[in-house]
């Protein structure tokens, strides 16, 4: 079929086809000629990166040769110009650099087999020259104090320092007293007085623990300077309501329906019944207002007698 018989499609398509050879055999000419330049490039370069390591190697001593006369020193703080002049390469002087940096450390001389670039021999011939100072051991350390070690401790301190100051009685002190203590401020002492008429008095210091709000910090801090001289109030049962007794802050009904059942019970019986009741603690909070001496001294005297 010639070219003149192919419809329009046909022919489209066979010129196509022609373009398409053409350029091929123009890129491969091209790629022909260009080929050669491109591999002497190359081997110039690599001429060029062989000479440069020839002329390093030239350069730099071995890692085994010393430029000076061997002195003791600690790869853990010596500066690199300092390693350099013992003899080291300053490839493994750059690495050793880079590793204390990082925060690395030297514990033995051995470990410098460690650092990439070492040499075994050269490393063997500086042993004897290596001295790494001795680190000090987690026992001979003084372990830290802890958050409350360190309160009581202030506290302790400042006790000392406040024994030294004019001490007040806890049953007279008015609300500007207390102010003056350190760590009691208005509401606290408006507290303390409170709590110090309900009860008729304070009979020991100790008591003032069981003002609310103030802390066992400040307890410790302004003890010294307390004191109980006043004697407390009593509690006088027989001329004393039901709801008078009940008010107290160491009893409850059932303590109160034995405190004003006490006239028709025998002495022994009667401490015996209120101690059981009350639990050891607070018997030994609320005696001191039912007696001017120990119950037991006195049932001990009592059966002596008898």
């Amino acid at each position: 079929m010639s070219f003149i018989e192919m419809s329009h499609r046909e022919r489209r398509a066979a010129i196509i086809l022609c373009i398409l050879i053409i350029l091929v055999q123009c890129i491969a000419r091209m790629i022909h000629h260009v080929h050669p330049a491109i591999k002497n490039h190359r081997h110039e370069a690599i001429e060029a990166y062989l000479a440069y390591k020839a002329l390093q190697d030239t350069i730099e001593p071995p890692s085994y040769q010393t430029l000076t006369e061997p002195f003791r020193f600690d790869p853990n703080s010596l500066p690199g110009d300092s390693l350099l002049l013992l003899g080291f390469s300053s490839r493994f002087v750059r690495n050793l650099v880079k590793y204390r940096n990082a925060g690395g450390s030297f514990r033995r001389p051995t470990d410098l087999m460690r650092i990439y670039g070492s040499d075994s021999l050269q490393i063997d011939s500086m042993l004897a020259w290596v001295e790494i100072p001795t680190r000090p051991t987690s026992n001979n350390l003084k372990q830290p104090m802890s958050v409350t070690e360190s309160r009581m401790k202030l506290t302790r301190q400042a006790a000392d320092k406040n024994a030294q100051v004019e001490r007040i009685d806890l049953n007279v002190a008015d609300s500007v007293s207390l102010v003056r203590l350190k760590g009691i401020g208005p509401v606290l002492s408006a507290r303390i007085i409170r709590y110090r008429n309900i009860l008729g008095g304070f009979s020991e210091v100790s008591q003032l623990k069981e003002v609310y709000g103030l802390s066992e910090e400040t307890f410790v801090r302004i003890q010294p300077r307390l004191y109980v001289g006043k004697p407390h109030n009593m509690l006088h049962i027989d001329s004393m309501s039901f709801r008078q007794i009940l008010r107290h802050p160491y009893t409850d009904y059932e303590v109160t329906k034995i405190l004003k059942n006490q006239a028709s019970s025998p002495r022994d019986s009667f401490i015996h019944e209120l101690r059981a009741a009350m639990g050891e603690e607070r018997w030994l909070r609320l005696w001191p207002y039912l007696f001017e001496k120990d119950p037991f001294q006195i049932m001990h005297t009592d059966s002596t007698k008898t």
